[in-house]
């Protein structure tokens, strides 16, 4: 049996999200340094929703939400 560590839950959320819905996401740039430089992005989804954005730290075994944020809490997707 696996340890329940963060990427199990990021498995779990992906094996549980509703099937035949499309989206795509580009980012600009495509790599950020933490703390110095901001992380943008277009999505563009045939469907309305809502979106949330995790970062996963393999190293300490964390898992981050970074959208919404306190900077831009609007995430829906329309």
């Amino acid at each position: 049996v696996r340890p329940f560590g963060p990427e199990r839950i990021l498995e779990a959320l992906h094996a549980n999200a509703t099937t035949g819905r499309s989206f795509a996401v580009d980012a600009e740039p495509s790599t950020v340094k933490i703390g110095e430089g901001r992380l943008r992005f277009h999505v563009r989804s045939d469907w309305d929703g809502y979106l949330y954005i995790f970062m996963l730290d393999t190293e300490n075994k964390a898992v981050s939400q970074l959208f919404p944020n306190r900077l831009d809490r609007d995430n829906r997707v329309v």
